[in-house]
């Protein structure tokens, strides 16, 4: 059965704000969850259409001995290309698979009844996801607190961490977007706390 209450709630924040801790504590609540970055890697998996279009675009020196595309080798060629020729090839062909699978697991959580569905995406804000959501949620912290997180996450150094940092938007470009925005800069039961009420709130 359907729900029409059902909220779209769209998840956002930079790396190291804690996106993925507020999806599992939003999971907890009763949220249906959809990890774009995930719908990323398996719309590029063997048997999939978007898999032979960047096969086909990009060629079989893309494609390892087990038939997997080499993601990382395909990534440092199109942000490697700094005209952004390359990158909008390969966004041309991901972007329209993504936002097809994305859609269709709003429908199917929407018709198991869930009380919210949360896109998390950290692009979320270019995407036309965007528009469809009833509430864009913007997880963020300080920048120190931010690089620090990075750091111990992905074992990098100040000036890599950094350089990805600066390479997404701005609190203050994500706040001219956001429904409500939470401070993930303390405990995680904060967070949580954060969370509960809001998610009471837009699935009342």
């Amino acid at each position: 059965m359907s729900n029409k209450k059902c909220a779209l709630i769209g998840l956002t924040g930079n790396i190291g704000s804690g996106k993925s801790t507020a999806s599992r504590i939003l999971q907890e609540l009763g949220a249906g969850i959809i990890d774009a970055d995930q719908v990323s890697r398996d719309i590029l998996q063997q048997g999939k259409p978007a898999y032979d279009q960047v096969l086909q675009a990009f060629g079989d020196a893309y494609r390892d001995d087990n038939g997997n595309i080499r993601r990382q080798a395909l990534g440092a060629l199109v942000f490697g290309d700094k005209s952004g020729v390359l990158l909008k090839k390969l966004t041309d062909i991901t972007h329209p698979a993504i936002h097809r699978d994305i859609l269709n697991q709003i429908a199917r959580f929407r018709e198991a009844g869930y009380p919210a569905v949360v896109v998390e995406a950290i692009g979320l804000l270019d995407s036309p996801i965007c528009d469809m959501t009833d509430e864009v949620w913007v997880i963020t912290a300080p920048r120190e607190v931010l690089l620090q997180r990075v750091m111990e996450r992905d074992r990098c150094d100040e000036v890599s961490a950094a350089n990805r940092l600066d390479s997404q938007l701005t609190l203050e470009q994500m706040s001219k977007r956001a429904s409500r925005i939470f401070y993930n800069d303390s405990t995680e039961e904060k967070l949580r706390s954060l969370l509960l009420s809001a998610f009471l709130e837009v699935t009342a």
